[in-house]
C-alpha cells in the first residue's frame, strides 16, 4: 500500500509505523510502551527499534552526570541533594 491518497509519494504503512516508533524511542518511551502502541503481542518485533533509543539514554546519562557534578561542585543555583557524603579514598585498590 502506498501513500498517494495522503499525498505522500513512495510511502508504505510500514514506513509510517517505523517513523512513529522512532519518534517514540527518541522521545524516551520504553520499548514495551512502543510495542503496545504498535499492537505488538511480543517484545521481539519492538526490539528492532532498540537502536533508536540511544539519544534518550544519552540525555539521561548527561542529566545524571550533571546532577552529580553539581553536587560535587556545589555551584550556586545548581540542584543539590539533601546531603553529599564524601567517601574516603581507598589505598591499594586495583580499580584506582
Amino acid at each position: 500500500m502506498r501513500g498517494e491518497a495522503a499525498g505522500l509519494a513512495d510511502v508504505r504503512l510500514h514506513d509510517l509505523r517505523h517513523s512513529f516508533a522512532s519518534v517514540g524511542a527518541a522521545g524516551g518511551l520504553s520499548l514495551p510502551i512502543i510495542g503496545a502502541l504498535l499492537g505488538h503481542k511480543h517484545a521481539t518485533p519492538t526490539g528492532r527499534y532498540a537502536h533508536l533509543s540511544a539519544d534518550p539514554l544519552r540525555a539521561a546519562n548527561d542529566a545524571v552526570g550533571a546532577r552529580i557534578a553539581a553536587a560535587m561542585n556545589r555551584k550556586p543555583g545548581a540542584a543539590t541533594p539533601a546531603e553529599v557524603v564524601v567517601l574516603p579514598s581507598r589505598t591499594g585498590d586495583a580499580t584506582g
